[in-house]
């Protein structure tokens, strides 16, 4: 803006000083009203015509055209050269704004590559969770196999409380006693079978459920260490990227400060 007002300062003089010495030339015009000679009062060959002399206003008139030139075209030359300046420095701010826009670009798809690992850490925490609930359910069949266990042990029980009772049966009866033994020795052997198949039985599911459940809940254990490590890296990745992107955004104000403070001068 203090250019242009110099430079319309300047052409302000410059039509003062042609009005001061246009108004100047004209005091001199009464010197060109010299006298006419008759032609007849002298010979041809003899005549030589008086020389006329060159104003001096014409020289100021000159050297102060030349003077005013000279002023518009450094002022030219001053104006091409901040306009030149402000073009270097526009230059400059687009390709600092490109180079902004493409950082940009990659943050945002680096944004979204952490979204897409956020998304896997779901999936995998959703996993964890059903493993949970099959360790869940591994424990019920190990409750239910317990109970099972315990009913199979009440029913022993009652089979020896029965087998007690039979052999006080067998023994009041000594005229039966061939078929007390018989009947006696068939029921312990049932007894023995049902007690050996019982606890081969509840031993083996009881064992199995015990085995599904160590494994469950190792590999459930393993897994959510991993899921923990994973999100753990991904939050100081987060943090380091916001770090960055607001580095990055507080000096590009600065710049876009800069600049503007610069056109406005």
């Amino acid at each position: 803006m203090a250019i242009f007002n110099k430079k319309s300062k300047k052409k302000k003089n410059h039509e003062d000083i042609y009005e001061e010495y246009y108004d100047e030339y004209d005091e001199y015009d009464e010197y060109e009203d010299y006298d006419e000679y008759d032609e007849d009062e002298f010979e041809e060959e003899d005549h030589v015509p008086p020389k006329k002399n060159r104003p001096e206003t014409s020289t100021k008139r000159e050297r102060s055209e030349n003077t005013m030139r000279k002023q518009e075209q450094e002022a030219h030359q001053e104006q091409a050269a901040v306009i030149e300046h402000l073009n270097n420095e526009n230059q400059q701010f687009q390709k600092e704004m490109q180079r902004q826009k493409t950082m940009a670009e990659r943050l945002k798809a680096e944004v979204e590559n952490k979204q897409q690992e956020i998304d896997q850490l779901t999936m995998r925490l959703t996993s964890s969770s059903k493993s949970k609930e099959r360790i869940l359910s591994l424990e019920e069949q190990v409750r239910q196999s317990e109970e099972l266990r315990i009913q199979l042990d009440e029913q022993l029980l009652e089979e020896r409380n029965k087998s007690t009772e039979i052999e006080k049966q067998l023994r009041q009866q000594d005229l039966m006693k061939n078929q007390i033994a018989e009947v006696l020795m068939e029921a312990k052997e049932k007894a023995q079978q049902i007690i050996e198949r019982a606890t081969i039985e509840a031993d083996r599911t009881v064992e199995a459920a015990r085995h599904e459940t160590k494994k469950a809940v190792s590999e459930a254990s393993i897994e959510l260490k991993m899921i923990n490590q994973e999100a753990a890296n991904y939050h100081t990745r987060i943090l380091r990227l916001q770090s960055e992107t607001s580095v990055l955004m507080e000096d590009l104000l600065n710049k876009s400060s800069r600049l503007a403070d610069q056109s406005l001068d």
